[in-house]
């Protein structure tokens, strides 16, 4: 049957009449597909189509000829038909182009719905087909969704292989790529094409298909392969992702032979060198012993670190190692590695201390290398450091001070501020021990700053009390010392532990305990600063003296007294400052003194009961009336050194006074304080018979009281005038010229002047004679 009866039984609509059994119909039908008639090419699609058995190979065959659109249209509206054939065109070389045109032309689920389709009557071949557009289509090539299973890999290993090493071979470098990315996904598949794996990794030129290629090795996970990755490797051309991925399959395969080429990484910088510092850690601990010798080199230090930090433990014999033997900078990197592998079971803090422990030995390259470390590590390392200076091992604490000496006070200074935000406690802790344990002055000023602030300690914690009192048991004095001066901050629970301290052998340390306990003025320590008054020493006598005076309890009246007699003026101002300090309570025990036979009992008695409150003076003069001469006269050097404050008090007592003999002492303590009120009554005892007294009294007030004294001769009469001038012999010369000075200018009182040079004539000379003057040049100039 010809092409043109064909084409008439179909535009009469006689399609049954026409035979599929005969090849030659079929082609003729094939043929008539691409038609120019749309009514024709419809139904030559639906005769063939009808039949059981489709002849898509040819309708394929027959595209390939012409490439006609019509043909290929019809292809993609059928595809599931075409499914199971398609491997078989999708690996030929005149076929591969077109009918990959055809697929690549299509999105990804129109193509999985056909594949879907066609593995229902053909598994085998519609999944040879998925595995021949995976590829050729790179959406399909990266689907993880997949109909290739293990066992069409394993019974069907030789079309597999076909399909894979066709699509390597392709000029187009796209098509082997996708070739290695579909092994990727199927691991199983790269046994089938291990040897052109390993060859793109040593010869392609193309990077994409390198690392592809080196997954696919890796996944084989067999060590062998490591060779052509090292290969590889080695070449310098290949780009930071390239080499990525050889770093990561190397790690993986686990070949020791790896090493080396890994290790040469670490000088390439990140992210090359980090990441062969992990594929390093998987290859085992035999890397171990490459890298203690490249510790030399600074600059591959922190990869050997990460390294060893995921091989753990294992590191921690081989880096001791080199910190006893290795060469200097072996040992410097080898102490940092140390400490900060240790970081990962011990955390940071944890492996400096680690590394701190090395400082108490006596291997001086291995000080030396730990304080490179320390130094390196930097920040962190100041902070066990200082804890370090209040070790139990004094080789510690020495080398612990010397390499806190290197990062200098800046930068302990800085740390410690860094810290004062955050953790106060912890500043604190460290400022202490800093101020008590390390030896330069600036030191530890900058210490006691952080410990202490406007004279109170930041944190009164369990914490910081127990580093002072630690402080007490150390031999050095100087850390016992500065523990006591630190314990007054600590308040009323540190009593005790200062009040223990008296026994210390160090003179210096029991005087700063005392020093505390006064400062504290606290009454639990009443007992020991009792005890502690009457101690030997001076100085621990004095701060205690002061202290019982500060805490003005009339107990400890005796002690003071006593430490008035002590040979010490130290103690005796001492003795002084507390009796004012208790007042009145001491002021009637310590009047009797005044008549003491220790003469630096009386002297710091006079002091100490001048210095009190003017008010305590009706204790002191109870007695005025029956007490001795001697006693009035220390009193007077008393009230003599009060001054005018205590005027008012003696006033008082004048005023409600009956007794004479007390009158007359209180008058005469009132001219002491030069109190001019007296005057009056002073003038009226030199008229009367009490001229002594009164004579007394001007003389105690000085030539300041003449201006009053005139005011009240003025308005007497001639005979009492003349009578004051006879009955006030006795007046200092000093005074008597000054009143006789005055009198010649006051013309009412001017003729007292003869009489007065008379009556004081012994006075007056007494005072030319200490002046220096001779007396006639005296009476001429005054005449005059």
């Amino acid at each position: 049957m010809s092409l043109e009866e064909i084409r008439s039984l179909i535009l009469d609509d006689k399609i049954d009449t026409i035979g599929l059994n005969n090849i030659k119909v079929i082609q003729q039908l094939i043929i008539l597909l691409k038609d120019n008639d749309d009514y024709i090419r419809k139904q030559a699609t639906s005769i063939i189509f009808s039949s059981e058995f489709v002849p898509t190979d040819k309708i394929l065959d027959e595209y390939l000829s012409a490439q006609d659109p019509l043909i290929r249209d019809i292809i993609v509206d059928k595809l599931h038909l075409f499914i199971p054939v398609l491997s078989k065109y999708l690996t030929k070389e005149n076929s591969f182009q077109p009918v990959c045109g055809i697929i690549n032309s299509l999105k990804t689920k129109p193509i999985q719905d056909a594949i879907k389709k066609a593995y229902k009557t053909t598994p085998v071949l519609a999944s040879l087909t998925e595995l021949s557009i995976r590829t050729c289509h790179s959406s399909i090539a990266q689907q993880e969704e997949t109909l290739i299973s293990f066992q069409l890999v394993t019974e069907h290993a030789k079309d597999v292989k076909k399909i894979l090493v066709f699509g390597l071979k392709q000029s187009e470098p796209i098509y082997a790529e996708l070739v290695l990315l579909t092994v990727t996904f199927f691991p199983e598949l790269a046994t089938l094409i291990e040897k052109q794996i390993r060859d793109v990794v040593i010869k392609s030129s193309y990077e994409e298909q390198v690392r592809y290629a080196s997954i696919a090795l890796m996944n084989l996970q067999d060590s062998k392969n490591a060779d052509v990755l090292i290969t590889r490797l080695s070449k310098s051309e290949d780009s930071t992702d390239t080499k990525l991925a050889i770093i990561e399959s190397l790690g993986n395969l686990g070949n020791p032979k790896a090493s080396h080429i890994l290790i040469e990484q670490f000088s390439k910088g990140d992210p090359v060198a980090y990441y062969s510092a992990q594929s390093l850690a998987m290859l085992g601990d035999h890397v171990l012993p490459l890298l203690i010798k490249e510790l030399e080199y600074d600059s591959k230090v922190p990869y050997i670190i990460e390294t060893m930090k995921r091989l753990g433990e294992t590191s921690y014999d081989y880096l001791m190692n080199a910190l006893n033997k290795g060469k200097s900078n072996v040992r410097k990197n080898a102490a940092q590695c140390l400490t900060l592998v240790m970081s990962q079971k011990h955390g940071y803090e944890g492996a400096i201390r680690l590394l701190t422990s090395q400082l108490a030995g006596k291997n001086l390259a291995i000080l030396e290398s730990v304080t490179q470390a320390l130094l390196a590590l930097g920040t962190p390392s100041i902070r066990v450091l200082i804890e370090e200076l209040a070790d139990d091992d004094l080789k510690l604490r020495k080398n612990a001070a010397e390499v806190l000496q290197y990062f200098g006070f800046e930068n302990i200074e800085l740390a410690l501020d860094g810290l004062l935000e955050n953790d106060v406690t912890l500043v604190v802790k460290l400022g202490l021990i800093l101020y008590m344990y390390y030896s330069d002055e600036e030191m530890q000023k900058i210490g006691y700053s952080f410990a202490i602030s406007k004279n109170n300690i930041r944190v009164k914690d369990d914490v910081a009390y127990e580093i002072v009192v630690r402080g007490l048991k150390e031999l050095d004095p100087d850390i016992r010392e500065k523990s006591c001066e630190l314990l007054y901050f600590f308040g009323t629970k540190s009593v005790s532990v200062l009040s223990s301290v008296l026994s210390d052998t160090n003179i210096r340390v029991r005087r700063k305990a005392v020093v505390s306990l006064r400062k504290l003025k606290n009454k639990r320590a009443l007992i020991t600063l009792i005890k502690a008054a009457k101690d030997n020493d001076d100085v621990i006598a004095e701060i205690s003296t002061r202290a019982l005076g500060e805490l003005r309890d009339p107990g400890v009246i005796d002690v003071i007294i006593a430490n008035m007699k002590r040979s010490k003026i130290l103690v005796r101002e001492a003795a002084v400052y507390a009796a004012t300090q208790i007042g009145s309570p001491i002021a009637k025990k310590l009047t009797a003194q005044l008549n003491a036979t220790n003469q630096n009992l009386v002297e710091a008695t006079i002091n100490a009961l001048s210095k009190m409150d003017s008010k305590t003076l009706k204790v002191m003069l109870a007695n005025l009336r029956t007490a001795d001469e001697r006693w009035y006269s220390n009193m007077k050097k008393v009230v003599q050194q009060m001054g005018r404050s205590a005027i008012p008090v003696l006033q008082n007592l004048f005023s409600k006074a009956k007794n004479e003999t007390v009158k007359e002492r209180l008058l005469i303590l009132l001219s002491l304080c030069k109190d001019m009120s007296i005057i009056p009554t002073l003038v009226e005892f030199i008229l009367g018979n009490k001229q002594s007294i009164g004579v007394q009294c001007f003389n105690n007030l000085g030539e300041d009281s003449i201006v009053k004294l005139l005011e009240n001769l003025k308005p007497m009469s001639t005979k009492n005038r003349n009578l004051f001038v006879q009955n006030s012999k006795g007046l200092d010369g000093g005074f008597s010229v000054a009143l006789l000075s005055a009198i010649s200018k006051e013309k009412v009182l001017k003729s007292l002047a003869e009489p007065m040079l008379k009556v004081h004539n012994k006075a007056i000379r007494k005072y030319c004679q200490v002046k220096s003057l001779k007396y006639k040049d005296f009476v001429e100039n005054w005449s005059k």
